[in-house]
């Protein structure tokens, strides 16, 4: 799977994504998992850049920055976890 890391601490979230089936995207079309946290701001206009995401990482403890209903309707998965900020 393709992954972007929009996440501050990008160096130390990079170190738990090496296994092979998890690559850098080159581009936004590639993307199919964004790993944010609580400083990504994940709106609709910024959602819509990446055609074939399938899930959100987010590294915090709510998900306010992100726009749930649009990742609803285009069934993105989102998957919270509170203590890994």
């Amino acid at each position: 799977m393709k992954i972007k890391i929009l996440h501050k601490n990008k160096e130390q979230i990079t170190k738990h994504f090496t296994e092979p089936q998890y690559q850098t995207a080159n581009s936004n079309d590639e993307v199919e998992i964004i790993i944010s946290g609580s400083t990504t701001d994940l709106s609709k206009e910024q959602l819509i850049q990446y055609p074939n995401l399938k899930h959100i990482i987010h590294c915090c403890n709510g998900t306010n920055t992100i726009h749930k209903d649009y990742c609803k309707q285009h069934n993105i998965q989102i998957f919270n976890s509170p203590t890994a900020n």
